[in-house]
């Protein structure tokens, strides 16, 4: 499943990225595709997968190593096919974790016996926080943007979060979905031509490109004729113009003549 070298020229126009609905999802490709996309050159950030546009991707893997900063995490995620990084930027509740002194202070306050509302959400919290911070062996989903930095792919996580799996019920599902994903939808190059000339074989997709591509060809014919009357407009205003003031010259000269 690797992915195809593109020639720049024959990279889909940025106008029909649209109308792949792999453009507007979250692709769960493994990281070695990831990592081999190519870039597009119309628009940075942008890759291509067999002319599929992707710039958003849903990654599940193994945590391999960490590294913690102020405001963010920065995991190593590999599926078995490869590792990329991923920046996970830190919440709230993860930087009220870090100052103990603030998170004593506000669970201090609460009702005693019964039900402690305090409590019972700084419990809710806990277990968030033990979802965002994750340790070495652990198993991470991530869903972001792919990003190149210093010349490294990585992901700028949008959502991520520590995915319990004791008898792997998850990793198995999720073996299963992707190479489906990839027979289906990502190893079928994206066509915007149709083959057929007939309406009944030209898909969906195949009318909407035609429309667009009509639309475009009418706005530069419309364009092209609107340059031809102005143009021609001028090259005619001076002989009306000079007509028009000769003819005022020969009527206004008898009345200068009677005058004088």
């Amino acid at each position: 499943m690797q992915a195809a070298t593109m020639d720049p020229a024959e990279e889909p126009p940025s106008l029909l990225w649209g109308m792949d609905p792999v453009f507007s999802a979250f692709a769960r490709l493994y990281i070695k595709d990831i990592l081999q996309m190519t870039e597009s050159i119309q628009v940075p950030g942008i890759y291509f997968y067999n002319f599929h546009p992707i710039y958003k991707v849903d990654v599940l893997g193994t945590v391999v190593y960490k590294r913690e900063r102020e405001k963010f995490f920065c995991y190593g995620v590999d599926d078995g096919t490869g590792v990329i990084n991923c920046l996970c930027w830190k919440n709230d509740l993860l930087k009220e974790a870090a100052d103990p002194d603030k998170s004593a202070g506000k669970d201090s306050d609460g009702g005693q016996g019964g039900f402690n509302p305090a409590a019972e959400l700084k419990k809710l919290k806990r277990a968030q926080q033990s979802r965002c911070r994750l340790e070495i062996g652990e198993l991470l989903r991530v869903r972001g943007p792919v990003k190149t930095s210093r010349q490294q792919r990585e992901i700028m996580a949008s959502t991520f979060y520590k995915v319990n799996d004791p008898v792997m019920a998850v990793q198995i599902a999720w073996m299963m979905e992707v190479p489906q994903l990839y027979r289906q939808c990502y190893d079928k190059p994206l066509q915007l031509q149709p083959d057929a000339s007939s309406d009944s074989a030209i898909s969906p997709l195949g009318k909407a490109t035609n429309i667009i591509k009509d639309f475009l060809k009418q706005r530069s014919l419309w364009r092209v004729r609107l340059r031809a009357s102005s143009s021609a407009s001028f090259l005619k205003r001076p002989c009306s113009f000079y007509r028009t003031r000769a003819s005022c010259t020969a009527r206004s000269g008898p009345r200068m003549k009677s005058i004088m």
